[in-house]
Parts: C-alpha cells; sequence; structure tokens
C-alpha cells in the first residue's frame, strides 16, 4: 500500500467551509485568561450575556459577577488607555489595544475590561504605588517612567500624574472628553503646538504617552460580589 499523502504545516493549519470550496486558517489562541482561577478565587457567573436582550436592544458587553477575591490581567501585550466609568468615581475603563493578536485569524481591535477598582491605578491626580509596589500593571509602567526620567535627576525624579497616560482628573480634562469622541481618537492623538512653526507643546491639549504592558500583567484585584464587564471590539472587514 502507497503512504498515505502527506500535508504541510500550513495546509494541517487550515479548515474548510463551504462545503470545501474555501479554506480559512484555524483560529488558534495564545493569550492568557483574563480572570484568576482556583480555590482562593471562588467562583464566577456570567450574569450578563454578549447579545439581543428584545427586539430593540443588543448588548455589546458580556458581564461576570465574582463570589470571591480575583485578580484580572491582560489577555496580550497591548497598549493600554484608561478613562473613567460613567456614573462611579471608583471604577475605571481599561482598553487594550492588541499589540501582538491574541487570537491568530481574528483581528481584535480592541478589549475592553469595565468596572476595574480606580485604586489600583490612581492614588488622587498620580498614578499609584512604585516601581516595587502595587498591581502588577503601576509596577510595569512605573518601571518605565523610572527608566526614562531616572537618569535626569535621581535624586528627585518628576512625579509620576495620571494625565501622563491620558487619564482626565480635573473638570476641563473630562469636559475634553465629550462622549461623541472614538476611543480611536484617543488612541491616535497627536501632539499639538502652539503655533505651526513653533517646537513648544500647548499645555492646554491631550498630549499624553499610553503605555504597553506584556501579556499576562495583572491589572488589578476584584473583590467577591465585584461585577467585571469585557468587550471584544473586531476591526472592520476582518470577520470570517
Amino acid at each position: 500500500m502507497p503512504d498515505a499523502p502527506q500535508t504541510s504545516n500550513q495546509m494541517q493549519s487550515l479548515t474548510t467551509s463551504q462545503e470545501g470550496t474555501a479554506r480559512v486558517a484555524k483560529l488558534n489562541p495564545e493569550s492568557h485568561f483574563f480572570i484568576e482561577g482556583g480555590e482562593n478565587s471562588g467562583d464566577f457567573n456570567q450574569t450578563e450575556a454578549f447579545g439581543p436582550i428584545n427586539d430593540t436592544q443588543f448588548r455589546t458587553t458580556s458581564v461576570i459577577t465574582l463570589s470571591g477575591d480575583a485578580d484580572i490581567y491582560a489577555l496580550c501585550m497591548g497598549t493600554t488607555f484608561l478613562q473613567p466609568q460613567q456614573g462611579s468615581t471608583t471604577k475605571v475603563n481599561l482598553i487594550l489595544k492588541p499589540y501582538k493578536q491574541p487570537v491568530k485569524g481574528l483581528n481584535i481591535k480592541y478589549v475592553v475590561y469595565r468596572g476595574l477598582n480606580r485604586s489600583d491605578f490612581f492614588d488622587g491626580d498620580k498614578i499609584a504605588g512604585t516601581e516595587d509596589s502595587g498591581s502588577g500593571f503601576v509596577q510595569e509602567i512605573w518601571k518605565q517612567f523610572n527608566k526614562f526620567y531616572g537618569p535626569e535627576d535621581p535624586e528627585t525624579p518628576p512625579q509620576f500624574f495620571a494625565k501622563f497616560i491620558g487619564f482626565p482628573i480635573t473638570a476641563d480634562e473630562l469636559s475634553a472628553q465629550p462622549d461623541a469622541r472614538l476611543i480611536d481618537d484617543c488612541i491616535y492623538d497627536i501632539t499639538k503646538f502652539l503655533e505651526d512653526e513653533a517646537l513648544e507643546e500647548d499645555p492646554d491639549a491631550n498630549n499624553y504617552e499610553l503605555p504597553i504592558i506584556p501579556r499576562g500583567t495583572q491589572l488589578g484585584t476584584l473583590v467577591s460580589g465585584s461585577q467585571l464587564g469585557i468587550d471584544i471590539v473586531l476591526n472592520d472587514g476582518d470577520y470570517i
């Protein structure tokens, strides 16, 4: 009997559709769990599911409720952007723009974490924690901040304000984030100058640097009874 025909690795990674008339790449995930598991974290239940609510409403957020304390993690390496959660002074939303896609073959534009604790990220108008304390997120960005600014004056390093990563604190900063402003407008914010030919940046413009964090970075901790919402936003035209 002749040997069975061999297929290349590339062919093996494909799957058929439409009765074999088309082949597309298999979805190969390479991501971190977004929530801690194990005995200490208790159980979590999906209390609100993505999908239609009724004939006129559609829910875009999947919501889970925790029965124990649990750490929340970044699904993949990516750029992060934090904003206040509407109607709350203690919660924030984090937008993660993948630097490396967590699911090969599925182009995710943004992952939105809704309902993280503000105190895990900010202390008043400054970044919470230090390079050696606080959530994994703040430790990571403190390391980046100190590496950049530390050599200038190691004895008196500059303060790390929340506005440096685009988080609004004052009334003026909040009013500069109207409801109609898109996430794209914030992620791809362009530095504004006082004059066309001037090198001096406009101090009233939203000039900031959004940090990039590694996959699996601990974003914060949610306590028992808390809710966490997750949105997965796909790039236009990239669905299969």
